[in-house]
């Protein structure tokens, strides 16, 4: 199994074995690590936050409806490109359908995606609940299509415990405008 060293502020003990500063990136026992404190390092346990989701929504925090998406845009599929571009994009086969074949990303389908991703990932999820891999997800990509659709799926993340880093808005396809909100799990480098 792999086990990350991760320094949090209760966790933080003495031990002049290893000291790493606040915000440094380091490589331990093979596992990339972020360090959040200038603290020594005691316990390594399993690294928790590995994943970036991307999610489409509507101003209601809905995503499908009936099986079915609620909506798409060409412009979305472009910036979801961008953002993956040279990286690995994991999604289940209903996902694959439209978002499969983006140039320059390696896109891998599986419904057991949001268990499988790993550090630097990406996950599109339309359909999957969330919440049971949320230990796992450090950051979070909103599209928000600024309208009501009817859903029946909704986003089941809390994002209220989520730092709000970026909010770009641009002209979709199909939508007048859309916006891309960036949340990264509160205590987390990106």
């Amino acid at each position: 199994a792999a086990y990350c060293c991760t320094v949090l502020a209760s966790g933080c003990k003495q031990n002049d074995s290893l000291q790493i500063p606040r915000g440094e990136r380091t490589n331990v026992a093979g596992e990339f690590c972020i360090i959040y404190l200038h603290c020594n390092i005691l316990n390594c346990k399993k690294r928790v936050a590995d994943m970036t989701v991307i999610l489409c929504i509507d101003n209601n925090g809905g995503r499908m409806f009936h099986g079915r998406r609620q909506s798409r845009d060409g412009a979305v599929t472009e910036k979801i490109r961008e953002i993956c571009k040279g990286k690995k994009l994991w999604m289940n086969a209903y996902s694959w359908k439209l978002y499969g074949n983006l140039d320059g990303v390696e896109t891998v389908s599986d419904e057991e995606f949001l268990t499988k991703a790993r550090w630097e990932d990406y996950c599109l999820s339309e359909s999957d609940r969330l919440s049971s891999a949320s230990d796992k997800i450090h950051a979070v990509i909103l599209f928000c299509w600024n309208r009501r659709y009817p859903s029946d799926v909704s986003l089941d993340l809390d994002l209220e415990q989520w730092e709000k880093t970026m909010v770009l808005e641009f002209p979709g396809t199909s939508h007048e405008s859309i916006k891309m909100e960036y949340y990264k799990r509160s205590g987390v480098l990106s």
